[in-house]
């Protein structure tokens, strides 16, 4: 684990996956949301027991900004679909997961193109709703301090503790998709469903 500078105005603690397993400052539940290269959305609502849904902050088609270029492996710019959403448990309100995406459209089959435009549907339900066969790769786990949007949205102040992750969706051996993933560390830590549920 090293420390490293994000933004400016962050401090990172960056894991390994073999870290994540043996760290005792997390739940199981929350090393699972870390390390999974499956649906985030299907996890939560398994733990929730409550359908999961996205309630977007903003989205638009931007021209790929040069961070994004590297992670999709893009040699030029391309038209993406930049999403700022929330995650939220669709019975109780409660703010689950903040999520950064952006998604490339070039390639794009045309129902997937529409289905990723639109705001309410998870990313992950939509790849599992149409077959798509992918894979992710997770590119950086780490623990940090919240940026301004987390704290405002999930109420906490700017020395709270968030845990966060950023990986790739990859079809057809291209990464078509690069998320941001993050939550505060005081969250999710109870076993929601009850007893003989």
């Amino acid at each position: 684990m090293h420390v490293t500078p994000v933004r400016g105005y962050m401090t990172a603690k960056k894991y390994t996956i073999d870290a994540i397993c043996r760290t005792k400052s997390l739940t199981a539940f929350q090393k699972t949301l870390l390390c999974t290269n499956g649906s985030v959305t299907v996890l939560l609502e398994a733990h929730t027991n409550h359908p999961v849904k996205v309630r977007a902050l903003r989205q638009k088609e931007i021209k790929s900004p040069k961070k994004i270029n590297k992670l999709l492996n893009l040699e030029n710019e391309e038209i993406v679909i930049e999403r700022f959403a929330i995650l939220e448990d669709a019975v109780t309100k409660e703010k689950l997961i903040y999520a950064v995406s952006y998604t490339r459209l070039k390639h794009l089959p045309p129902r997937l193109k529409r289905e990723m435009m639109r705001t309410e549907k998870p990313i992950g339900k939509i790849l599992l709703s149409n077959n798509i066969e992918h894979s992710r790769e997770i590119i950086s786990i780490c623990e940090r301090t919240p940026n301004p949007e987390e704290i405002s949205i999930f109420g906490v102040n700017k020395r709270a503790k968030i845990i966060a992750r950023n990986y790739r969706i990859f079809f057809n051996n291209k990464p078509m998709i690069v998320i941001w993933e993050s939550l505060p560390k005081n969250f999710l830590r109870k076993n929601f469903i009850k007893k003989g549920a």
